[in-house]
């Protein structure tokens, strides 16, 4: 996510038009790397996060924490 973050800031010193930044995140919630400061970072930034949840074992409480609401 923090290459994502590198890429957003890079969109947006060219954006122009006021475009939405949105990321997906695909994921089964159990990270090898603590995803949350990432996503905080991108959320400061103005990034919304929009994350999935895959497989039958999802880590909830990890996905609600990357894309910062309970929905």
């Amino acid at each position: 996510m923090l290459r994502a973050l590198d890429v957003f800031k890079k969109a947006k010193r060219n954006d122009e038009h006021g475009v939405s930044q949105v990321a997906v995140v695909v994921t089964d919630g159990h990270s090898h790397d603590d995803p949350i400061p990432a996503a905080e970072a991108l959320r400061a930034a103005g990034v919304t996060i929009l994350t999935l949840g895959i497989g039958e074992h999802i880590n909830r409480d990890e996905i609600v924490k990357i894309s910062g609401k309970d929905e």
